[in-house]
């Protein structure tokens, strides 16, 4: 399949407290969540690396200010990325389906700034596609500390990915659990291992 015009970066700067340790380095199926990702989205992209973090094997970048907010690691994404178009995915996600992605990117246009699945009603900012153009009212926005990313989608052109849409790509959205404590990583081993 060709790889298609958009940059993947995969957001590693957070601190992990509610874990306690790097969610990266957490083994799933003999991987780490990082592998896993990566194992993922490397047929999708000729351009993909992994913001905050340095690592020697896959293109790094460091985050643009040294807040901790996804904002932040959104706008760094955007400024380290290739592509006109990057698709931001956490690190935390180690169930994400290839053919999710590839249709999240299928819906790439000049007519949307973001393109961001919608699931119960809340917004997936952290598998979402968000465009080049976006990256001037980012830095207004950490400038002024306003570092919600719902704050962000009230001022652009977004398509919302209805969760029946994403389903014919991922039946039961395992593509949006994140393992953000322990229980979810023991969830995560004793139903999906």
């Amino acid at each position: 399949m060709r790889k298609r015009k958009v940059s993947i970066a995969i957001l590693a700067g957070g601190k992990s407290k509610r874990f306690g340790k790097d969610k990266l380095k957490l083994e799933f199926k003999g991987k780490t969540f990082l592998e896993l990702i990566i194992s993922k989205i490397s047929s999708i992209s000729d351009d993909y690396f992994i913001v905050g973090r340095r690592l020697s094997y896959i293109k790094s970048c460091d985050d643009v200010f040294n807040i901790k907010a996804s904002i932040v690691g959104i706008y760094s994404a955007l400024k380290c990325s290739k592509h006109d178009y990057v698709l931001v995915l956490a690190g935390d996600l180690p169930l994400l389906s290839s053919e999710l992605l590839r249709y999240l990117i299928s819906k790439v246009s000049k007519d949307y700034d973001i393109i961001v699945p919608v699931i119960r009603g809340y917004y997936e900012p952290l598998v979402a596609i968000y465009s080049k153009g976006i990256m001037n009212e980012l830095f207004k926005m950490i400038d002024s500390e306003d570092l919600k990313v719902s704050n962000l989608y009230k001022k652009f052109k977004i398509l919302e990915i209805s969760e029946e849409e994403l389903k014919v790509y991922d039946k039961n959205l395992h593509s949006f659990f994140n393992v953000n404590n322990r229980e979810d990583y023991e969830y995560l081993k004793e139903n999906f291992e």
